[in-house]
């Protein structure tokens, strides 16, 4: 589950009105994902999932305070503080006129790092979005899967009131189209021809 606090919503959803509706939205299918794409983290594309993500980026904004002043491997950089290296030595300096303008910039900063974490959390929830999407398409097709194209015939026969020649449209019609087929067959018995004439038309009948 990806959470973002009430203040990062508030700033993301200024930028972005049209996204508030987006932090309670439920996902569809989110059991059947998770049963489908569980094991992905593994090795797949989800290898890194969203919470990994946010710690690494999360570190990386915190690095320079884990980093001791002293140490030579690099060196301290601040908006608000001078740095002077030498081949033996670090000594870090800053003036009084510096430090008085540290706090407004530190906000800034604040507001910089809120800014970027609301985009990270729109990335995954657009993610999550489409990624859902292609495992409900993926779920009807393996329900269609289910007919064999014998039985989708013998379906398409128990419709009355049509030839052997329209009987046959709607056989070529639906093999070749999954989403028509699945929604033929989610039709009651004695409402699929008129399901067949608004779907294909009144000729669809000619023989």
């Amino acid at each position: 589950m990806i959470e973002a606090t009430t203040e990062v919503w508030t700033t993301y959803t200024k930028a972005h009105p049209g996204a508030s509706q987006l932090r309670h939205k439920p996902i569809r299918n989110y059991d059947k994902l998770s049963i489908l794409l569980g094991k992905d983290r593994a090795t797949g594309s989800l290898a890194a999932g969203a919470k990994e993500r946010q710690l690494r980026w999360a570190q990386e904004q915190n690095l320079d305070d884990t980093i001791p002043l002293g140490s030579s491997q690099h060196g301290i950089r601040d908006e608000t503080f001078a740095y002077v290296e030498n081949e033996a030595t670090t000594e870090t300096s800053f003036s009084s006129a510096d430090a008085s303008v540290s706090a407004p910039k530190s906000n800034k900063e604040t507001k910089k790092r809120k800014a970027k974490y609301a985009d990270i959390v729109s990335e995954e929830l657009r993610s999550i979005r489409v990624g859902m999407d292609a495992v409900v398409a993926a779920l009807d097709r393996s329900n269609l899967q289910n007919y064999t194209e014998e039985q989708l015939f013998e379906e398409i026969a128990k419709v009355g009131g049509m030839s052997d020649v329209s009987h046959m449209k709607a056989y070529q019609a639906l093999t070749g189209d999954v989403s028509a087929a699945r929604a033929f067959l989610a039709c009651p018995i004695d409402r699929r021809k008129l399901w067949l004439s608004v779907k294909f038309g009144p000729t669809f009948f000619d023989a």
